[in-house]
């Protein structure tokens, strides 16, 4: 899981990036925690060094 707060931050820093418009509060919240989870992805993918990844990856988030 991604911590409430790490997901606020990374939110409000997309949102400040673009400008703060109104009315974009789950976009920019689902953007930053695709933006999370795929950062995370790709480290798990890196250190982990296997083909199979995806499949423990999956295992390891639940």
């Amino acid at each position: 899981m991604i911590p409430q707060d790490e997901i606020r931050e990374r939110a409000y820093d997309l949102w400040d990036r673009h400008h703060r418009p109104d009315g974009y509060e789950l976009e920019f919240w689902f953007m930053a925690e695709r933006g999370l989870r795929a950062e995370r992805r790709a480290r798990f993918e890196r250190d982990l060094g296997s083909e199979d990844c995806a499949t423990a990856y999956a295992a390891s988030i639940t």
